[in-house]
């Protein structure tokens, strides 16, 4: 790419770089440093590359970072991209991560997905927020069933079983 002066086609190093980051995490640096050197990254590379950092459990802090280059970017994210950073956020039990990321969910629109709905919730009973949490179920226009299921496993491992008990009778009805 370097001797052939390819290094500046966007589509080409993107695909290169998202291809290094999913296949090869441990290149993951080189990747990023491909990143830099392009002009305008695609949309799908930088999805891509996030997605590779946030499996990798010790590189968390580092996609959070990444996901500002995303949105410095103006690529929007989407549903997908947060449902890793939400599982993100989670991994940390940072509180200020996690109400960041809820904030920034809520911004983009994307609180009704029932995937980032389902995220969310396992944040909040990671950061063993009940009250949090419960808000947060009250909000959602017409939980699905994964949702659902989401909330009682959150509530058991936060020791509230009365309430899911209360929600599962009321559906009954």
């Amino acid at each position: 790419m370097l001797v052939n002066g390819f290094l500046n086609g966007p589509d080409l190093v993107s695909k290169f770089a998202a291809s290094m980051a999913l296949k090869h995490p441990q290149n993951m640096d080189y990747s990023v440093q491909l990143l830099d050197q392009c002009e305008s990254p695609s949309g799908l590379c930088f999805k891509l590359s996030n997605q590779s950092l946030l499996q990798e459990s010790s590189t968390t802090e580092k996609s959070f970072d990444f996901y500002k280059r995303i949105v410095k970017s103006n690529h929007k994210p989407d549903n997908y991209l947060f449902t890793f950073l939400i599982n993100s956020a989670a991994q940390l039990v940072d509180k200020n991560f996690g109400l960041a990321v809820h904030g920034t969910a809520l911004k983009y629109a994307l609180d009704q997905d029932p995937h980032v709905q389902s995220g969310l919730i396992n944040l909040y009973a990671e950061m063993g927020s009940l009250r949090d949490l419960k808000d947060l179920f009250f909000s959602i226009n017409n939980p699905d069933l994964v949702t659902q299921t989401t909330m009682v496993v959150a509530c058991a491992k936060l020791g509230d079983i009365k309430f899911p008990r209360q929600q599962f009778e009321i559906t009954l009805d």
